[in-house]
């Protein structure tokens, strides 16, 4: 059966841009869904506001923003290119398909940015698989949806490799068996939504006992604690990083409570997440850091 166009429109927003005559802007951060972004510049250049600052972007180039990563993205006059928005439904599908699903779910959660120099030999690649979102989305055929995450991940992959392909650990150190690099892969897939160590013992198949032993031979760890040590990790760098109240941080956080996250914040870490990005704040003007140091 033929997917709806609306029902494929839900999932993902894709478009081919045009040269213009004038500049052009595009605000992220008042979207209602939960939405990630990937531009591809083929002309011209443009910029990204973010939360703590701007990034410039000159054709041809890269930019993926995690959802709650950017506030707005501006084009100049005669700049061509593409661009879509995919929500996390879509991301979760294309990474789960791949072999490199922990290092590409590790990439979605983060503002990449890849400069002319590395874009250029593989421009043709990536306007392909954008031009095919496109189309899929425009034009739904059966089997659309299937397509689309296919591109996805194609897209995912190339910046994966464009931007260094780093691998991700839990903790670093030695190479993970398969039972916990798969687990550690669920957790980097899903522990802003909470799941439960039950929920992923149901995933891969095996005894609650079985997961804890595996996990804390090879981590020294059990399963909640490197769930919770995910989290923490992903509230640091927001912390850090962002300007969002806190409120918002730990929403996006999967914290229906702000006040559960500042003590499941505090209880881990020591200190209260505002204190946390005061003492961070403090640090990184000691260092005299700059915007143009980041990432």
């Amino acid at each position: 059966m033929v997917e709806s166009s609306a029902k494929v429109a839900r999932n993902v927003h894709a478009e081919a841009i045009a040269p213009g005559l004038a500049s052009r802007e595009w605000s992220v951060a008042s979207e209602r869904r939960r939405r990630s972004h990937a531009y591809l510049l083929l002309a011209g250049s443009g910029e990204v506001r973010l939360h703590d600052g701007t990034l410039a972007a000159a054709a041809p180039c890269a930019v993926w923003l995690p959802h709650g990563s950017a506030l707005s993205v501006r084009l100049a006059a005669g700049a061509s290119g593409f661009m879509l928005a995919a929500d996390d439904d879509l991301l979760t599908q294309a990474c789960e398909s791949s072999a490199e699903g922990l290092a590409l779910a590790s990439l979605s959660r983060r503002v990449v940015s890849v400069g002319p120099e590395k874009v250029a030999p593989f421009v043709d690649e990536l306007a392909a698989s954008f031009a095919a979102v496109v189309r899929e989305a425009r034009q739904p055929q059966p089997g659309s949806r299937a397509m689309i995450v296919a591109h996805l991940g194609l897209l995912l992959l190339q910046s994966w490799r464009l931007s260094g392909a780093p691998r991700p650990t839990v903790n670093g150190g030695p190479e993970r068996s398969p039972t916990v690099e798969r687990f550690c892969e669920l957790v980097e897939l899903h522990f802003a939504e909470h799941w439960p160590v039950s929920r992923y013992v149901a995933a891969l198949g095996m005894t609650e006992d079985r997961l804890h032993s595996v996990c804390s031979k090879e981590t020294g760890r059990g399963p909640l604690a490197l769930i919770h040590a995910r989290v923490i990790k992903e509230a640091r760098l927001r912390l850090e990083r962002s300007a969002a109240p806190i409120e918002k941080i730990a929403a996006r956080l999967g914290f229906a409570d702000p006040g559960y996250f500042n003590r499941f914040f505090k209880k881990q870490i020591g200190m209260s997440p505002g204190a946390y990005r005061r003492n961070a704040l403090d640090q990184r003007l000691s260092e005299g850091d700059t915007f143009a140091a980041w990432p």
